[in-house]
């Protein structure tokens, strides 16, 4: 029997920050577009009164824990600027494949987040 130990990582419940994040590297010349206006609509939609957040390069992390676990309960989300498609990726238990992969049109990112979101009950 494997021993499961976690992958933790600090993560912020200050949005602002994340959003922070993205403004500079928008100001940096990448195209966070799509990114910085989905942190954008978990501040003003108040989820970020119960997310906790990381910025991996263009990538949001997110989970309910305010050190999160990459193996558990972790939506990993990616918007791929060259194909203009969000990448959805959520893992709920560690040793087991992903729970949820989904790949989305541009225009899907909000409201496939706000979708999940529901769904999982957070």
């Amino acid at each position: 029997m494997q021993k499961y130990k976690p992958l933790l990582r600090p993560a912020t419940k200050n949005w602002d920050e994340i959003e922070e994040t993205f403004l500079k590297l928008k100001q940096e010349g990448l195209d966070v577009t799509q990114m910085l206006e989905l942190t954008t609509y978990i501040i003003k939609s108040g989820l970020s009164q119960r997310l906790y957040g990381i910025v991996s390069l263009k990538n949001l992390i997110i989970s309910i824990y305010p050190e999160i676990d990459y193996n558990k309960e972790t939506i990993f989300i990616e918007f791929d600027n060259v194909n203009r498609k969000w990448h959805f990726r959520y893992v709920a238990e560690p040793f087991k494949e992903p729970e949820f992969i989904r790949v989305y049109d541009e225009g899907f990112g909000v409201p496939k987040f706000k979708q999940f979101i529901d769904w999982i009950k957070w």
